[in-house]
């Protein structure tokens, strides 16, 4: 059974998502929600975590693409290019398979956070997956030079 800070955070979540009439899955046991939300263009899927053993929460967001094999280097070298101007979370991107996806942290420990909290941390999730997604699959279309992403 979760901590009560951990259950707290996760019941805050869901109350940010039933206030705004989403639709999302959620998993009461793992304290693990998943949603999916649509920007400019392509949907955007979230999985949100609780960790109660490392007292985070993550926000996660696969992108819907794995980069060609011939250019994974490009795209790690787009995701370094990304995250040099991010103040907060981050892309990651394995060279192994060429999976992608943007993380964003935020620590509990000894602690609890706002709904605001939670809610910006959504928020600018989304504006970050959604302003990146079509420039790294530029990428991976060989129509954008990853050293050009802004």
């Amino acid at each position: 059974m979760a901590n009560n800070i951990s259950t707290t955070i996760y019941r805050y979540l869901c109350e940010l998502f039933d206030d705004r009439n989403y639709k999302y899955t959620k998993n009461d046991d793992e304290l693990r929600l998943e949603i999916v939300m649509v920007g400019e263009d392509d949907p955007m899927r979230f999985y949100i975590n609780v960790d109660e053993a490392r007292s985070l929460v993550i926000f996660r967001s696969f992108l819907p693409f794995n980069f060609k094999e011939d250019k994974r280097i490009a795209g790690a070298i787009a995701v370094c290019n990304i995250n040099y101007n991010v103040c907060d979370g981050l892309f990651n991107t394995d060279v192994r398979n060429g999976s992608t996806y943007f993380k964003l942290t935020t620590s509990y420990r000894d602690s609890i956070i706002s709904k605001a909290v939670l809610e910006q941390m959504f928020e600018l999730s989304c504006q970050m997956v959604d302003k990146y997604n079509d420039r790294l699959a530029a990428v991976n279309d060989g129509t954008l030079d990853p050293n050009d992403i802004d």
